[in-house]
């Protein structure tokens, strides 16, 4: 069987917080090496103008932590290549410390993906928690490996919240986005 793909897409750098996924990667480890044995956990993204250190670190935790075999580190994907990436992902992470809207934990929807983001900023519009995929409000890497774990388990609750997630991010398409606005200058035109 296809290992469980977990995918973390795009700019690498502090602010994005990888670090987090592959702590949460590790402590899954301890917690069920045989879960942990069937996933596959790809970081895809170019470190961004001086945060070739952090990626190296990124490195450098997964080989501590005894998980380098299960990581893979790709470089930036091509629009093609980020679809197919997260359309074979059995869940997104999106651990950013900040985001203005999560376009990735949109797309990540779109292709139907469900998704675990840190449950702030413009991430709780991107993933509605429930609908899109999970909100957690800290950063405890264990906690992250728990509501990991559990999604990876519950095979029918991926699949709904895969389509859940692809309906919300149906309704953030650039025609739906125009006929909102339309309808808000309509509204303060009459």
């Amino acid at each position: 069987a296809a290992p469980l793909r977990v995918t973390v897409l795009g700019r690498v750098q502090p602010l994005k917080g990888q670090d987090l996924a592959v702590r949460a990667a590790a402590e899954l480890a301890i917690a069920d090496p045989d879960l942990f044995a069937r996933t596959e956990w790809v970081i895809a993204g170019e470190p961004t103008p001086g945060a070739a250190d952090y990626a190296a670190e990124l490195r450098r935790l997964a080989e501590r932590a005894g998980i380098a075999a299960r990581v893979r580190f790709l470089p930036a994907q091509s629009r093609e290549q980020a679809a197919a990436l997260l359309a074979s992902s059995a869940l997104v992470l999106v651990p950013s410390h900040s985001e203005t809207f999560g376009l990735t934990a949109l797309e990540a929807g779109a292709s139907g993906a469900p998704v675990i983001a840190a449950g702030h900023t413009g991430l709780l519009e991107a993933v509605p928690d429930g609908v899109a995929g999970v909100h957690l409000s800290d950063r405890d890497p264990v906690a992250w490996a728990g509501a990991i774990a559990d999604l990876l388990r519950d095979e029918p609750r991926r699949a709904q919240l895969a389509a859940s997630a692809r309906r919300h991010a149906e309704l953030h398409d650039w025609a739906a986005h125009a006929e909102a606005l339309e309808r808000i200058y309509a509204t303060l035109a009459g």
